[in-house]
């Protein structure tokens, strides 16, 4: 999940954060209809995967130590650790941040309309919100 901020939207101003959270199905993905109603594979909510007996709980280090190799894999992490995840992988992480970015983007672009419009409203009393107005939105992206 990455969070951006929405400073202004005409001209359109985004700030998008480098660090958020990166949430694990307990469960490899398998598209048989006989899994379908697999919740800890096609969900990564914690409320559900913690109750899993593959759910691993996030083992606390210092930043840039590793954890020994037989660690198992924690079931939720930061950008950083994927970022580290792709780069042993040989993955392009910033190919796929950059998609991420893009994805965002557009999907604010899609709510530009209905969010000036509800600025130009305003509040109860008739005042504008224009230049009063402040989003904070979280993106759920899949990868």
């Amino acid at each position: 999940q990455a969070s951006n901020s929405v400073v202004s939207y005409d001209p359109l101003k985004v700030y998008m954060n480098t660090e958020g959270l990166v949430r694990l199905a307990t469960e490899k993905y398998s598209a048989d209809l006989q899994f379908l109603d697999a919740q800890t594979m096609h969900l990564t909510n914690y409320s559900i995967n913690k109750h899993s007996p593959a759910f691993v709980p996030n083992k606390d280090c210092a930043r840039g130590q590793e954890l020994p190799e037989d660690t198992p894999v924690a079931s939720k992490w930061s950008f950083g650790e994927l970022r580290d995840y792709f780069r042993r992988n040989n993955l392009d992480f910033d190919g796929m941040f950059l998609r991420i970015e893009d994805l965002v983007i557009k999907a604010l672009i899609a709510a530009e309309p209905a969010v000036l419009g509800a600025c130009e409203t305003g509040d109860a009393l008739g005042q504008s919100y224009a230049g009063r107005c402040f989003e904070l939105y979280g993106f759920d992206v899949l990868v």
